[in-house]
Order: C-alpha cells, then structure tokens, then sequence
C-alpha cells in the first residue's frame, strides 16, 4: 500500500507525493495520527504533512479529492484543536490577570491608605516641624537680641543687616543709624583696612570661624577694644552672610596696658635704681630642707654649725635669676655675667652666717628679715652691708621668688666707728674731767675744812676768850659798845662756819663717803625739803648697792641737780623720788607735780 504526502499548493490546488517511508494516515477522536508529524511551508510555498525525504508526485486526480477532503477535516480539527487550546490557554491567562488585577487592586487600596496615612501623618510633621522652626526663630531672635555679647549680620558687601540691642547701647547708635550702612564705618580708621581683609577671608574660608582683636568707635568718638569672631554663613535664600560676634575687652586692655606699664616701671626701679638688688629662686632650697626636716632634722641652727657642708650645699642650690647694675658695680664686676661666673669669690665667713640665719627664718615661717654681714668685692675690698630680704607674695610655699636688697654702708660705719671712738674719747674725756673736779671739789672741801674751818673755829674760840676779858673789863669801866661789836663779830663768824660747812657739803657731802650711796640720796632730799619746804616721798626699791665709785658720784649728782632743777623750775608743791633695780639696770627716777 502506498503513503501519500499531502500538500496544498499556494493557490490550493491539492499535490499528492509518494513516499514508500510514511505510515497509512488513522484517526483517533477525530484527530489523524500516524503519518502527521508536522505541517510546515518549503521554498515553493506548499503546506506539507509528513516528511519530505524521497517523495516522487505523481498528480492523480481521482486519489486526490478524497485526500483533500481529508485534509481540510485534518486541518479543520487541528485549527479546532488549536483554537480550544488557545481559548483555554485565553481563560487561564484572563483568570491569572484577574487574580493579578484583584492582587494589584487590594495593593493599590492599601498603598492609597497607607500614603493617606503617611500625608496625614507627613502633615503633622510638616505642621509641628514650622511651629518648632518658629520657636526656634522666635529663640534664636531673642537670643540674638538679648545676647550680652554685640552681633552683627553683614551681607558680602559688609553692609549690616541686622544689630542687636548689645551692639546698639554699646556703641550709641539707634538700629536705623546702623542698617544698610558699612560695618567698618564703627572700626578706628587705623584697623579699617585689617578688618576689610577678614570679612574677605571668611567668605573664602566660609562654615570656618576666625577671630580678631580691634578697636571699634562709639557714636560720641571714644574707643573701644573688642575681641571679635567671625563666620561666613548661608541665609533662608542660599546667599553667603557673616555674623560677627564682638566682646568689649576695654577693660583687659587697660589693665594689659597698667600691667605692661607697672612692667616698665619695676624694669627701670629694678635695673635702673640706685639700691643693688637680688632677684633669687631658693626652691630647691626649699625641697632639700624639706628632705631634711622629714629626715629628723628639728634644729637647723645647730645643724648647719655641725654640718656646715649642708650650708654650702644649699648656698650652691641658689639660682640666681636677675641682678640690677647696682649690685654687679658694688661688687667691681663689668657686668651680670661676670658677677654670676665670679659670684663664689665674694663669699666670706659673715656671708656664710648671714645665709644660715636668713635659711633658719625661713625654716621659721618668716617671710622677711633684715641682718648686718660683711662681705667683698670682686678685687677684696670689704664691706659692710645691711641685707634686706623678703619673699615675693604669692611664692611663699616654694621660695621661687626673693628680693634681695644690700646698703652698702661701709664709709658710714667708718665715719660710725670714728663717731664712736670720739664719743669714747669724749666720754673718757668728760669721766675724767668729772673726776677731775670732784677731785679738785674734795680738794677744795678739805681745804676749807682743813684750813678755813679751823681758821674760822680758832677766831671763833679767840673771839670767846676776848668776849670773857671785855665782860670783865666792861664791867670795871663800863665798855658796852665794845660787847655788842664783840657779839656782831661771833654771829658773822658762826655764820660763816655755817656757809662754809655748807659749801663742803655741796662740794663733796660727807655722807656719801661715808654712808654710801642711798643714805647720800635720803639725805640729799630732807636737805632740799628743809631748804625748799616741798613735800617729798622717797622710795627704795633695791637692795644695798655696790657701785664703782665714779658711778656712785655720778648718780648723786644727776640727782642733786634733778633737785636743783624742781627748785628753779617746776614751781610744785610735792616731789617723789624712786629708787629700783629693774632687770639689772639701776633705776633713779625723779618726779614732781609742778
């Protein structure tokens, strides 16, 4: 049996092939099977069924007709065939994009309620979000206006744009004096030019802050320091603005100024002045005494006098750190320096003494002092020198700051030392003239005792004899007038006896040889009492006193004379007289109302 391979023709006219290879054609529910592999269109635009390999045509008209009934059933159910498959492939494809359009329909609504949400919610933000901005506005405005420090907005122009109150009743002007015009119209002319280049660098470098200070002019022309910062920022627009933020520092700089000044004044009193000065740090002094004291030293005096390596241990921690030119040229040296590399040769055994007493007050908590040394020269000239130290306030508990200061008193202790030598000579001289005249005064005493005294007790006793014959002989002859010239002449001898006992006394009393000292003085004064009539007290407060014979006289006659004196002068009606003996010094005081 032969297999036909059907084709159709580009106008339809049906073709029939041979081809022993292909199968019979069968049916199945209406479907061909078997030989139908395929339907496909060759070169010449034939539909073929089947394959193509090996097919002789043979055109019979009679096998054909059957064949393309055939054919158009085949075709009709595979068209059928495909369209149901299409129609299902259809419905699953429009039952997936319902789903799909379902799906898509519910994310559509939950998307729609979920941006409703978030503008509901984006709403309140943007509302909460203005009103903070305006609290933060309304904060930054109050800030910016009742800011203690002066603010300045300025645009790139440097024209102000805004001014605080600060800015406003610091300088003086009202806030339409300030706006739209130049921010360096309230600069000194001086610092204009300096500021122009800040403003300049700070929109160069904006976001960065730079500071300055400069002197700024108030409304009435006076002057004011400030210390001033700037940074360039963008404003609300976008557009580059600069916020200056000023201090008054007039203040500061007039204290910089006073201090600088005070500066200048303590380099010329220091360098300058007339007194040599020493500028010293001793505190490692003060941590080495500290090692000590924590080592058992209690006693540095005697310390140092066991030790006296310690002492020149702590001389060699002194670090000197200024000397003025009054000290180097006490000293003979050329200058600072040479005096600083010389400075051990000026040291002697009464520098050495003086620095140990000046480490002992230290030690003492002393924080000044004052002491008399000796010392030298650079060339071995002495010196005597009173040393004035003291501790700078501030430094007291490291001793890194001292003042030393030296007066050189030499040429005044040697015109002192012969002061005093002429006083000693002066007074050995005034000794021994006292000794002189009490000398001569107990010469003359003895002399008028000696001799006037017995001159006028003789004249007095011959006198006597002379009034026993003129009685006798007065009364034979009656020589009256020769008795009353007798008698005259007995009361001037007997007074003149008198004057001159008296005058032994002031000359040289004899109570005071023989008595001593306090009967001499008790004396003395019931004398002036029974000569003057004035009251007296006299009150011994010492026991018996043993006194050099010079000082004995001495005494009495400074107080015969303090007598002498209240007589003359004090015009009083009392005199009290004190005898004591006070921490080994004798006391001989006089006193009196008058």
């Amino acid at each position: 049996m032969q297999s036909y391979a059907l084709a159709y023709s580009g106008n339809g006219i049906p073709v029939t092939y041979r081809n022993p290879q292909l199968k019979p054609l069968t049916f199945e529910n209406g479907v061909p099977q078997g030989m139908v592999r395929a339907i496909y269109q060759d070169r010449a635009g034939l539909m073929w069924f089947g394959a193509r390999a090996g097919i002789e045509s043979e055109p019979h008209f009679y096998q054909t007709g059957w064949l393309a009934v055939l054919g158009s059933l085949v075709l009709a159910v595979m068209v059928y065939g495909g369209i149901r498959r299409r129609l299902h492939k259809l419905e699953a494809t429009k039952r997936a994009l319902e789903k799909e359009v379902a799906d898509r329909t519910h994310q559509l609504r939950e998307s729609e309620e979920s941006v409703r949400r978030l503008t509901e919610h984006l709403e309140q933000r943007v509302l909460e979000r203005i009103a903070a901005l305006q609290d933060d506005e309304e904060r930054y405005r109050v800030l910016y206006d009742h800011n203690p420090s002066m603010l300045f907005t300025v645009d790139v122009e440097g024209k102000v744009l805004s001014v605080n109150r600060s800015s406003r009743e610091e300088l003086g002007y009202a806030a339409a004096e300030l706006l739209g015009r130049s921010v360096l119209e309230v600069f000194h002319e001086e610092d204009r030019g300096m500021m122009q280049q800040q403003l300049a660098t700070c929109l160069k470098n904006p976001h960065r802050s730079r500071a300055w200070e400069l002197r700024k002019l108030r409304k009435d022309g006076s002057i004011m320091w400030v210390s001033e910062s700037a940074r360039a920022i963008k404003n609300r627009e976008g557009g580059w603005v600069i916020l200056l933020v000023c201090t008054d520092i007039t203040l500061r700089k007039q204290a910089e100024s006073a201090i600088k000044e005070s500066q200048n004044r303590y380099h010329v009193l220091f360098e300058e002045g007339p007194t040599p000065l020493w500028e010293i740090d001793m505190s490692k002094v003060k941590s080495l005494l500290a090692q000590w004291r924590q080592a058992g030293v209690t006693n540095f005096r005697a310390f140092f006098d066991e030790h006296p390596e310690a002492l020149l241990q702590c001389l060699e921690l002194v670090k000197t750190l200024d000397i003025n030119q009054a000290t180097w040229r006490l000293y003979g040296a050329d200058s600072k320096e040479h005096l600083r590399q010389n400075a051990r040769r000026i040291l002697n055994a009464e520098l050495l003494r003086m620095f140990k007493e000046q480490l002992v007050a230290v030690i003492a908590g002393r924080t000044d002092g004052e002491i008399e040394t000796n010392t030298q020269t650079l060339a071995g000239k002495n010196l005597d020198v009173r040393v004035h130290w003291r501790i700078v306030p501030g430094h007291e508990h490291n001793l890194s700051r001292l003042f030393v200061a030296l007066i050189d008193f030499t040429e005044k202790k040697e015109t002192l030392d012969e002061l005093q030598a002429s006083q000693a000579r002066f007074r050995a001289l005034s000794a021994h003239l006292q000794s002189s005249r009490e000398q001569e005064r107990l010469a003359i005493a003895r002399d008028l005792h000696d001799e006037l005294g017995q001159t006028l007790t003789s004249l007095k006793m011959d006198l006597s004899m002379l009034e026993r014959k003129a009685r006798s002989a007065s009364a034979k002859h009656g020589c009256d007038a020769v008795m009353g010239d007798i008698e005259a002449m007995q009361k001037r001898i007997a007074g003149t006896i008198q004057f001159v006992r008296s005058l032994i006394t002031e000359l040289r009393p004899e109570v005071l040889d023989t008595l001593g000292l306090l009967p001499a003085l008790e004396w003395q004064i019931i004398e002036f009492h029974k000569r003057t009539g004035l009251a007296y007290e006299f009150h011994v407060e010492a026991e018996e006193l043993r006194l050099a014979k010079d000082h004995t006289i001495a005494i009495f006659r400074i107080f015969q004379e303090s007598l002498t004196n209240i007589a003359r002068h004090a015009n009083a009606s009392k005199v009290k007289a004190t005898i004591a003996r006070r921490n080994g010094t004798l006391w001989v005081e006089v006193a009196d109302d008058g």
